[in-house]
């Protein structure tokens, strides 16, 4: 009866210490996850003032004033524009450029 009671004694103690690493490795867990959270939401909103300012950087009318100023460039006049055949060309029906 000893032998038992022993025997007993010691699988209670080993799983004591087995729940008490369990809890010790959840509680880890836990923070990790709260860690990894915060980090979620402060990229989400580092993505978010990102994108606003790409947004704000791409703007038809800040690009067009960019174009203007630094580069030289003006909006294309009506007759800039050529149609391909005016561009490339007759072709012959069995030539091939």
């Amino acid at each position: 009866m000893r032998v038992v009671n022993f025997t007993l004694f010691g699988v209670m103690a080993g799983l004591l210490m087995l729940i008490y690493q369990q809890k010790h490795e959840t509680r880890e867990l836990e923070a990790r996850a709260a860690e990894l959270s915060r980090e979620i939401s402060e990229q989400t909103r580092a993505l978010a003032v990102l994108r606003a300012e790409w947004t704000y950087l791409t703007r038809p009318e800040r690009l067009e004033k960019i174009a203007r100023e630094r580069m030289g460039l003006e909006p294309v006049k009506p007759e800039q524009i050529k149609s391909f055949v005016a561009i490339a060309g007759p072709q012959g029906k069995g030539e091939r450029p």
